[in-house]
């Protein structure tokens, strides 16, 4: 199977009217079906379908128009157009349950369940092919990053074509070892099973590690013609043992990502018990404080409600209450207090009207 992206359009139009009709001149019939779309999507019954066509081309404009509206400065093509195309004897071993699921594994691999697309089917050749029209303003009305989109399709068609087993054509056996592909391959179930099933390749990081941990078992590897590897008794493609290698690498680097992460955490708890204890005795000067003022109010000899309350008030605004005729009080308690009060004022750029004030106040 090939994936490709293909030239795209700012309105549909163009496009749709190619997927069902062909080339303007030619309208060749192309046995067009659509056999996926997104929810939102009201699809024609077939290609003989022509108010249903012009409908699915105005459902594409509106968000265009939308989009340029908010976005008048855009000059990018905001109509996606990929294709997925199966040789004949992809076609005959998967048939067309296993195309459709090809299809969808594809839709979910490129996220566009994310925004409206519609994909249609040909069988006017000997290789069945989707052509993959979708917006590429997404249902959030954010722009599709469509950054080295070329590549991603090419390594989404290969990593699904090694999944399900089929024949890489042309140079896909060296796109089948591009970090892109090796990423999707090792997220599939095959993949991860096929590590679980060996405990050697469950460890081992590349080709040359394999090698090692096959001498220290005395296994030794038999390299069959068509490239594949024999390792006691089970065959293995070496695009699949890559995959295997680039998991067992990224669990390691999440290990020591997880290490690092709970020596940082162990670092922040001993930080923690030290500024508790610190808090602890800071909280012991408060009660001193909290001391001191009872003292003072009762030195003052108010009346017993009348203290209680300027004593709650006092506490809010942690203000220290001192009778300014008792020096030694004074010096004890006032002085420090006005002391910070200073300080404070100075910090942020207070008046001097204001710290007057304040030692008033104090």
């Amino acid at each position: 199977m090939i994936a490709r992206n293909l030239k795209s359009g700012k309105f549909s139009d163009g496009l749709i009217n190619y997927a069902f009709e062909g080339r303007e001149l030619e309208h060749k019939d192309k046995g067009a079906e659509v056999v996926r779309y997104s929810d939102d999507l009201l699809v024609p019954f077939s290609a003989q379908d022509k108010e249903g066509i012009l409908e699915l081309k105005q459902q594409f404009n509106e968000r265009t128009s939308k989009y340029l509206l908010e976005n008048p400065e855009n000059k990018n093509n905001l109509i996606g157009h990929q294709i997925l195309s199966f040789t004949k004897e992809d076609s005959e071993k998967l048939k067309d349950d296993g195309m459709n699921k090809m299809l969808d594994d594809y839709i979910k691999l490129a996220g566009l369940e994310k925004t409206k697309f519609v994909a249609i089917k040909h069988k006017d050749t000997n290789n069945p092919h989707f052509h993959i029209i979708y917006h590429k303003v997404q249902n959030n009305f954010k722009k599709e990053n469509d950054w080295k989109l070329n590549n991603k399709t090419v390594e989404r068609g290969v990593a699904l074509a090694l999944k399900n087993r089929l024949t890489l054509v042309k140079n896909q056996k060296e796109v089948a070892l591009t970090k892109g592909v090796l990423e999707i391959r090792s997220k599939d179930d095959d993949i991860k099973k096929l590590r679980n099933d060996s405990e050697i390749l469950k460890s081992a990081k590349n080709f040359h590690h394999l090698n090692k941990l096959l001498e220290s078992n005395r296994i030794t590897p038999e390299f069959l013609k068509d490239d594949r590897v024999k390792i006691d008794k089970k065959i293995y493609r070496p695009e699949d043992l890559h995959a295997v290698f680039f998991l067992n690498r990224n669990e390691k680097s999440g290990e020591k990502e997880l290490m690092k992460g709970k020596e940082q955490i162990a670092s922040g708890e001993k930080e923690f018990r030290q500024g508790k204890s610190k808090k602890g005795q800071e909280a012991s000067d408060l009660n001193l404080k909290r001391e001191s003022k009872n003292i003072v109010s009762t030195l003052m000899g108010s009346d017993e409600n009348q203290a209680t309350s300027k004593l709650d008030k006092n506490q809010a605004f942690n203000i220290v209450t001192v009778n300014s005729n008792d020096k030694e009080l004074t010096d004890r308690y006032g002085m420090k207090r006005r002391r910070r009060g200073r300080n404070y004022l100075l910090k942020n750029k207070g008046s001097k009207q204001q710290s007057q004030s304040k030692n008033l106040e104090l």
